[in-house]
């Protein structure tokens, strides 16, 4: 009947121990609205495990072939085909695939059916009820993206360490003439009118320094005119 109803119609996957699962498709041609001929064939599977095996996503990643109900059809490790009753397996496949749906066919972290964090992206196959998903392990997908955090982490890192020797560069460069400066006036002050502050920088507050050690050379002249 479904030959008659539909130009192609396609059976359900079916496994049989120990070998390959297959489909029976059915085609009819019609004449006036009136079926001509059909034509009723079980077909192998197996190719498209040739083809499937030769998906490759990065060094981990790989791809595999579920039908409706979320058994396996095709997969790289023939020997999880076989294991067609592994009903926990097709659970987990099965919300995979929903998953992916509802994130409208984008990629996404989940975990698959060995529980393996992984980013998964799958296509349907409308006409057959399938559906071709795609996955990698999440340390390998989300690899250049460590990678780029860990490059920008560093150089942040390394830009904060060369800001900190530069501002302590500084500070010593304007805390030695300030000392010296400090020094001086603590000497003047007790009566050394005859020291004197050597000034061996070139910063802006040498001139400064300078002038400073001017004004003290004048402090005994002031200091004999105050007495006289």
């Amino acid at each position: 009947m479904g030959a008659k109803t539909a130009k192609v119609w396609c059976g359900p996957v079916i496994y049989r121990p120990g070998s390959e699962p297959s489909i029976t498709m059915a085609m009819a041609s019609y004449d006036n609205l009136v079926v001509a001929n059909s034509v009723i064939a079980e077909i192998s599977l197996k190719p498209i495990w040739f083809i499937v095996s030769e998906i490759h996503v990065g060094r981990s990643g790989q791809g595999f072939v579920i039908d409706q109900a979320g058994h396996l059809i095709a997969h790289p490790a023939i020997n999880k085909v076989m294991q067609s009753a592994d009903e926990k397996a097709a659970l987990a496949l099965r919300e995979s695939r929903d998953a992916i749906a509802a994130a409208g066919g984008t990629a996404i972290a989940s975990r698959n059916a060995e529980n393996e964090r992984v980013v998964i992206a799958g296509a349907p196959v409308t006409a057959a009820g399938w559906t071709v998903i795609v996955e990698q392990s999440q340390a390998e997908a989300f690899a250049p993206l460590y990678a780029s955090l860990w490059r920008t982490g560093g150089l942040l890192l390394l830009a904060t360490v060369l800001a900190a020797v530069l501002a302590y560069w500084l500070a010593r460069r304007m805390s030695g003439p300030i000392l010296l400066l400090e020094d001086g006036a603590l000497k003047i002050g007790a009566g050394q009118f005859d020291h004197r502050i050597n000034i061996s920088t070139e910063t802006n507050l040498s001139g400064w320094l300078l002038g400073s050690t001017k004004w003290r050379r004048n402090l005994p002249h002031s200091g004999t005119a105050r007495s006289d």
